[in-house]
This record gives structure tokens, sequence and C-alpha cells, in this order.
């Protein structure tokens, strides 16, 4: 477990500590001392149960694709949490967001198009250079704010 904080969430995603707790929480004074990540490379729903099913209370779960959000949802709703009143979920790549799945995912929405973009470039440079050096990106977000996540 790796402990982080509203302001490094912030940092990450372009959006700022209020932005990022009304959305998780609907409260912009959140307290910051129980705000951690759990990072899980296998997502097996008794991986998610796992995690889920530990003893610290949460009020959101952020996940890396819309997969894990979903595997999220359906372990929340079959354990009795209530989406978005009990728990607050939202993923980063809506790619799946809202397509036959109910809730509807809330999501950090990357510019697929740009990156699309840049890598094509980036690979015809590489092509013609022979230059393999990597190069690192930012890519502007959009937060996308459905059914997971309170929004009033």
């Amino acid at each position: 477990m790796k402990n982080v904080t509203l302001a490094d969430i912030a940092a990450k995603t372009g959006y700022s500590i209020n932005t990022i707790s009304h959305v998780l929480h609907n409260k912009p004074d959140i307290s910051e001392k129980n705000l951690c990540v759990e990072e899980i490379n296998v997502t097996t729903e008794r991986t998610i149960e796992a995690l889920l099913n530990k003893s610290t209370h949460y009020d959101a779960v952020i996940c890396f694709s819309d997969l894990i959000a979903m595997q999220v949802c359906h372990f929340l709703k079959k354990s009795g949490k209530r989406i978005p009143q009990d728990v607050s979920v939202i993923d980063f790549d809506n790619i799946a967001s809202n397509f036959y799945f109910s809730p509807i995912l809330s999501s950090v929405s990357p510019s697929k198009r740009k990156m699309a973009a840049f890598a094509i470039e980036e690979l015809m440079r590489m092509l013609e250079t022979k230059d393999l050096t990597p190069i690192n990106k930012v890519f502007g977000t959009r937060l996308v704010l459905r059914d997971t996540t309170n929004n009033k």
C-alpha cells in the first residue's frame, strides 16, 4: 500500500484538489489522512474482492481501466454497497464507459486521437531516422462525470 494525497492525484490529473475531492466524495473539505492507493496487477474477482474486503473504510475506488472499474462495481453491488451513494468509482480510459454496463462509469478520458496521431508520427520518425530514443509526452485529459460518482 502506498499513501497518496489528493495533491498527488491533482498533480497527476491536472485537476484541482477541490475538484478531485468533490468528484470522489462530494465534500470539498475531505481529510487526506486516510487516502491510500493499492496497486493490483491481477484483476481477478478474488483479487478485487480481497482488496475491497479489507477492514479499511473507503469512499471511492479509482481504477486504471474500464474493465477493472466494471469488476469493482460488480463486487460492490454483490456486497450490498450502493454506487455512488456508498462508494464512488472512477476509471481512466473511457473506452467502454458508456456501453452495455450499468451504472455508466465516470472516467478520466485521455485524448485518444492526439495519442494515436502522436504515436504514428513518432513511429514514422523512428523508422526514417533509426533513432529509437524513447520520448515522454503528456496529453491532456477530460473528466467525464456519469453515474458512478456524486456529481451534485
